[in-house]
């Protein structure tokens, strides 16, 4: 992934979801600057970066 919009970011997040309710981590890795830089920003970078076994809350 080279770059993530606002409907990537809704799409990450709406696969985060959806794995998580099926008791599946989702772990971005090797992620480029960019995409670290809007997942902080837009607050999500801990509930999709984060290892399995950490709780972290989405909200969104």
């Amino acid at each position: 992934m080279r770059a993530c919009d606002p409907m990537g970011l809704s799409v990450l997040l709406a696969l985060h979801r959806r794995t998580s309710a099926a008791g599946i981590h989702l772990h971005l890795d090797d992620r480029p600057p960019a995409l670290d830089r809007l997942l902080t920003v837009t607050g999500t970078l801990g509930p999709l970066t984060s290892p399995p076994g950490r709780s972290s809350s989405t909200t969104g």
